[in-house]
């Protein structure tokens, strides 16, 4: 199984400082409110090498930052959702700017779960970040529908219930607060906050961040697979003509890949600001 990521040492998913910069990140659901707009122009990361072909002397190198691990959603075979722009193609282009901000931050190495143009299952997925180490996940797609009038950005968490639940919707919360200052997209739910389960059936049900119910059903699989906290990302509507026009481009993918970095950010701490202290609170569920 191939990991995506260039010359890195790998590394256990939560380190004693990961540990120490998470210290009660599942009681903090607050954002501090972002200052601007940086509009990065994406472009590929380095070639990425497989674990095998990763030289002793790289394994044995120092630690370099906090593995995070960028999940470019769809991609080869499988397009994903079709509309005014491919979600394949959208997904893609964020990744490339998420991977570019993290990569030129030195506290992360930023990892992939797989190349963009490759078809890769949900566990292959999940094996590349754990065998990179990975300490955070992000999960990129976007949305469709059959009326053109469904806009707006959602993230979904690991639902109540599940270990890692309040981890992860403590990143959830943060991602959608930086989307809503960051961003004019229009935030589905209470608060861009939801959790998504799968009956046996098939059938879908969404529930509100509030909503701490434990259902019992299954969820996004790669939420649970990776075990670290992560969240599933829903960008836009790319049958929406309004969120296609606006994010639907290069130059959109990066602003929207801003906000998720500024958002990692937040989530560790590494803002310099008590996120508990400053900007709006947004009560815990």
């Amino acid at each position: 199984m191939s990991v995506y990521r260039p010359n890195r040492k790998t590394r256990r998913r939560f380190s004693p400082r990961f540990k120490l910069l998470c210290g009660g990140a599942a009681a903090v659901l607050a954002l501090a409110a972002g200052i601007g707009l940086a509009i990065y122009t994406a472009s590929r990361p380095p070639s990425v090498l497989s674990a095998a072909s990763v030289p002793p002397e790289a394994a044995d190198a120092e630690e370099e930052g906090i593995v995070v691990a960028i999940d470019p959603g769809h991609g080869g075979s499988d397009q994903g959702a079709s509309g005014l722009v491919d979600e394949s193609e959208i997904t893609a282009w964020t990744a490339q700017a998420l991977y570019a901000l993290l990569e030129a931050d030195g506290r992360f190495a930023p990892v992939l779960t797989k190349d963009y143009s490759e078809t890769a299952s949900v566990d292959d997925r999940a094996e590349a970040a754990g065998l990179a180490g990975a300490e955070l996940l992000v999960s990129i797609h976007c949305n469709s529908d059959a009326s053109p009038d469904s806009s707006g950005f959602e993230c979904y968490a690991l639902p109540p219930g599940w270990d890692g639940h309040e981890e992860s919707a403590a990143m959830g919360v943060c991602v959608a607060a930086a989307v809503e200052t960051g961003t004019d997209l229009r935030i589905r739910g209470e608060n861009g906050v939801r959790y998504m389960y799968f009956s046996a059936a098939g059938e879908r049900r969404v529930a509100e961040y509030s909503d701490q119910s434990a259902y019992g059903a299954e969820t996004f699989g790669l939420l649970d697979r990776v075990g670290c906290p992560g969240v599933l990302i829903e960008q836009f509507f790319v049958t929406s003509s309004s969120d296609a026009a606006r994010y639907g481009s290069q130059e959109g993918c990066a602003q929207l890949a801003q906000c998720y970095y500024e958002a990692i950010c937040s989530y560790l701490r590494l803002d310099g600001e008590d996120t508990a202290s400053s900007g709006d609170q947004i009560p815990p569920p």
